[in-house]
């Protein structure tokens, strides 16, 4: 995303929803490293398109219990690390930060079973969670 953010930013744009760190994790990323990369991105668009309202979106929780993406699926603990860290920094530089995790977890922490096939992809149904999630953000000026 950092390499390719001059090309999103240069237009200007209203709004940017921002959800990444779950493949570095899963490449062995540390929670610093991603966290810092996320500050790093949040400081060039500040700097570049102060008015470009920025929202951090959480982390989805991953799910074990299914055989597939184990690299990713066993960093569930450091997902909730890195929405720690992600709230804070939202508070910190302004912006808006949307818990989605807390919606698509069970009571075990694990994406529930009805919004994923994997593990860690979501399904249509949980594709439609998180659009009921944000979609007011979308239309807010």
């Amino acid at each position: 995303v950092i390499f390719r953010l001059d090309e999103v930013i240069r237009s200007h744009p209203d709004k940017i929803f921002l959800m990444i760190g779950i493949n570095d994790l899963a490449g062995g990323k540390s929670v610093t490293h991603i966290v810092d990369n996320i500050q790093t991105i949040v400081k060039k668009v500040k700097n570049v398109s102060p008015k470009t309202e920025i929202y951090l979106q959480s982390l989805l929780p991953v799910n074990g219990d299914f055989p597939y993406f184990p690299d990713h699926t066993s960093r569930a603990e450091d997902v909730l690390k890195v929405n720690a860290r992600l709230e804070k920094m939202a508070e910190m530089y302004e912006l808006i930060y949307i818990d989605l995790y807390s919606f698509f977890s069970n009571e075990e922490g694990k994406l529930k079973p009805e919004y994923t096939n994997d593990g860690l992809h979501l399904t249509g149904p949980g594709y439609l969670l998180w659009k009921s999630r944000i979609e007011t953000y979308l239309t807010e000026k």
